[in-house]
């Protein structure tokens, strides 16, 4: 009697490839833990505000701080103005919150500022424990 013989192929079977390829995907999904950014913690604004809720400000609760580098921030409040670094800011609105608590103090970057500059100042503003901070435009002409 004659053997038959089996043929052997050499190929490689791809019908449960999507299969597989599926439960990894699936896997992988599941076990995958995503980074949550946090970014700032800024409560926002009404986008237009009607007349009422627009507060005036009287100009000796304002202070600002314009920023153009991690090493130039200049700081503005009532009639005088100086130029700071981040390491001088938290003292500084510090002793000026004891004086004033009502004081507003809103940060400007200029617009070749770095990012970095004006997060470390926010940083520096809430060490102070100042909590009326606002986030402004720099206008032309201004700093």
């Amino acid at each position: 009697m004659l053997k038959r013989r089996i043929k052997t192929s050499d190929e490689i079977p791809t019908s449960s490839m999507a299969d597989i390829a599926f439960l990894l995907l699936v896997f992988f999904l599941v076990t995958t833990h995503f980074l949550e950014e946090k970014g700032l913690g800024l409560v926002l604004p009404e986008p237009n505000p009607s007349k009422d809720q627009i507060a005036k400000v009287r100009k000796s609760n304002m202070m600002y701080f314009v920023v153009h580098g991690s090493n130039h921030i200049v700081m503005k409040h009532q009639d005088e103005e100086r130029v700071m670094a981040v390491p001088e800011i938290r003292s500084f609105v510090h002793a000026r919150l004891q004086a004033n608590d009502q004081l507003i103090v809103s940060i400007k970057p200029a617009p070749d500022a770095p990012y970095g500059a004006m997060i470390d100042v926010l940083d520096e503003l809430r060490a102070a424990d100042a909590r009326k901070i606002t986030l402004g435009q720099l206008k032309p002409g201004e700093g």
